[in-house]
């Protein structure tokens, strides 16, 4: 039951002074006969009145220094201005000097004619590759790349046509080969990496690895090898030269190449320079197979942020001392964000001559009368410092000749929603050498761009906070934690109390989550492309595992098992006759499928539920709906786990916590009857 707001602001000034003079024959024992406007003493009481009235409105007014301290109380902390993500592709310009060029971290780059100027600064160093283009007359034409993959026997490459699957999910050993073609020679010891860009078409819930809110810790769904080519032929990886983004091709990503050798090898007699990257895994355990989109070198990751370091300057202080001191001096080709909140260096020089240095903090609710700190107004551009009760007040020594300073400050601006760009916008370098690169544009949107979180924002999110599962107690609170286990996209879970996977008997303490993996059920996706059973990867089972491991109580054990499936085989009877039988069989299939699907496709508490058994007259009304009116559905048998028996009239039990999988169906007709009386 939710309690009604207790509202303090209740009393008006008419309602007030009614009520005094009510009052006033009584408390003045019949002296006070003149309660007109024109007495001084109404006067005095209609004044106290307006007086009470202001006082009573700011009982209902919660400053905002105490809506962050409740909020910290909780354990929730107000969301500071973040900052969009990028993926810049580069292109050397044509001929390249050396044949490559390096990008070193903080590199500026700008939108092309973007007013006011939005500038990304680069997270990293990077080593751009002289590499061919299948038009080098268009620094936008796609790159003289190749990917193929070896899984099940046949080799497949990528084509602008659709993604191309890399691995299977038949725990088979595969191995994936990515080609770069070179126009010059590499370097034979490089100082960078050389990064690609794997797009990969994973789960909408996992972030892509330059996010800024990407789960850095979820382990991968395989262990992966990787290998380059080198004057041996084929050399592994080291543990150092490799940084995989992707997590073992759970999400998309960037990775990192650092190989001792970058030799190239020619296939075929004046053939181009081709560089090969192979990554192999002896097991594909994937809960769905794969998928590369893009492959993209020379790529680096920008976020929308530039620090600002102008030189030193003097403040100008009025004879009191001042609380604010103003920013609003950024260079001409940033676009005028402010400063982020945790982003700010200040030093003063104060009247003992000495600098000192000043923090940023969130706000100055906690700080002392002596701290020295900060807080920083984003939408102003200003530095707000304390008032002798919360924090120090600034006490600048004086300026005693010209040029001399007193404060120096450093910050990083930016950040904020106008960083969230759509792709493929053309780039240019703010600063460095702008003739160095023919072509810069981001391959993938930016996202990620928010402002600082308002109160309002902060009270609803408290407000759900104090609504999340943080304890697992009960089963839903089980089944909660696993499908929110951050880095891997569980589908669904099922608790199943006093089930222990190595007693026979139920056990009190014992709970075993049984998982359920997302897996690809968009339309027009060929149907081997369809995992029917996902089975869950063991990088999601442990992820799963230790969060559940954390959040358990004292003297409770938690299993997490991958879902297990019964094999179903199904025969549908049907009255009438068909032209095409193979076309009728492919819509009761799709049909039957999608009602035995373990996975919720369209409706979030969707997806066949665990135990339960088939019905033999329910699947009969979900063939009649594939089937047609032209056709009548007259039995559908079932056969469980290859069994012979076939079943067409009683519920089919499937046993305690598993699911179903469709593995045939079969078609018998008979000949059409006539109804023999009745009503139908």
């Amino acid at each position: 039951m939710s309690l009604t707001p207790v509202t303090l602001d209740d009393l008006s000034w008419r309602g007030m002074l009614d009520a005094i003079r009510r009052r006033i024959p009584a408390a003045s024992g019949g002296a006070w006969t003149l309660h007109s406007p024109v007495d001084p003493g109404v006067t005095l009481l209609e004044l106290y009145a307006w007086l009470l009235e202001q006082r009573v409105f700011w009982l209902d007014q919660t400053p905002d220094e105490l809506v962050h301290a409740a909020a910290r109380l909780l354990g929730v902390h107000a969301g500071s201005t973040r900052a969009a993500r990028t993926v810049l592709e580069l292109s050397l310009a044509q001929p390249a000097a050396a044949g490559w060029a390096e990008v070193t971290r903080r590199t500026r780059f700008g939108v092309v004619d973007a007013e006011p100027a939005i500038v990304f600064t680069t997270l990293g160093h990077t080593l751009a590759l002289d590499l061919e283009r299948v038009d080098p007359a268009d620094p936008s034409s796609p790159w003289r790349t190749a990917a193929s993959t070896r899984s099940t026997g046949e080799e497949r490459e990528l084509s602008p046509g659709g993604p191309l699957e890399l691995f299977a999910c038949d725990g088979r050993a595969a191995e994936a080969r990515f080609d770069f073609t070179l126009r010059s020679a590499a370097p034979a010891n490089p100082r960078r990496a050389f990064k690609v860009l794997l797009d990969l078409d994973t789960s909408p819930a996992i972030a892509a690895g330059w996010h800024p809110s990407e789960a850095r810790l979820a382990p991968p769904p395989a262990e992966l090898r990787w290998w380059y080519s080198s004057a041996q032929g084929r050399t592994e990886f080291g543990a150092d030269q490799l940084r995989d983004g992707t997590l073992g091709f759970r999400r998309a990503g960037v990775l990192e190449l650092r190989p001792p050798d970058w030799r190239p090898w020619r296939p075929a007699p004046n053939a181009p320079l081709v560089y090969s990257v192979w990554a192999a895994v002896e097991s594909c355990r994937f809960a769905y197979r794969p998928r590369l989109r893009a492959l993209v070198p020379n790529v680096v990751v920008a976020e929308h942020r530039c620090r600002v370091r102008p030189p030193a300057f003097a403040l100008d202080w009025p004879p009191l001392p001042a609380r604010e001191l103003s920013l609003a001096r950024p260079p001409r080709s940033f676009d005028g964000d402010g400063p982020f909140e945790r982003g700010v260096e200040l030093a003063l020089r104060e009247r003992d001559g000495r600098w000192h240095t000043w923090t940023a903090a969130r706000d100055l609710v906690r700080a002392r009368a002596a701290d020295r700190v900060f807080a920083v107004d984003r939408l102003r551009q200003r530095l707000v410092c304390g008032d002798g009760y919360n924090g120090r007040i600034p006490a600048l020594a004086g300026a005693t000749g010209p040029g001399e300073v007193n404060a120096r400050w450093t910050a990083w601006m930016g950040g904020g929603p106008r960083g969230n760009l759509a792709s493929g916008l053309a780039w240019e370098p703010s600063s460095g050498s702008s003739d160095t690169f023919a072509a810069v544009r981001n391959v993938v949107a930016a996202v990620g761009g928010a402002a600082a979180e308002t109160v309002p924002e902060l009270r609803a999110r408290c407000a759900a906070v104090r609504a999340e599962v943080t304890r697992a107690v009960t089963k839903d609170d089980y089944e909660e934690l696993a499908r929110t286990t951050p880095g891997v996209d569980v589908a669904r879970a099922w608790a199943a109390l006093g089930v222990h996977p190595r007693q026979a008997c139920p056990v009190a303490s014992a709970v075993t989550v049984f998982i359920v993996p997302w897996a690809p059920r968009e339309k027009g996706l060929p149907e081997e492309s369809l995992v029917r059973a996902p089975v869950a990867d063991e990088g999601m089972l442990r992820a799963v595992r230790a969060r559940l491991r954390r959040r358990r109580i004292v003297g409770s054990e938690v299993f997490v098992r991958p879902a297990r499936y019964r094999t179903v085989a199904l025969t549908v009877t049907l009255a009438g006759s068909v032209h095409d039988p193979a076309e009728l069989r492919t819509r009761l299939e799709r049909q039957l499928r999608s009602f035995l699907d373990p996975l919720p496709v369209d409706d979030p508490q969707g997806g066949w539920p665990f135990g339960a058994p088939l019905r033999p007259s329910a699947l009969v009304r979900e063939a009649q709906l594939a089937a047609g009116a032209k056709l009548e559905v007259l039995r559908v048998g079932v056969t469980l786990n290859g069994d012979t028996a076939i079943e067409e009239c009683s519920d089919v039990p499937i046993g305690a916590n598993a699911l179903v999988e469709l593995v045939s169906l079969a078609l018998r007709f008979e000949p059409a009857r006539e109804p023999a009386g009745g009503l139908r």
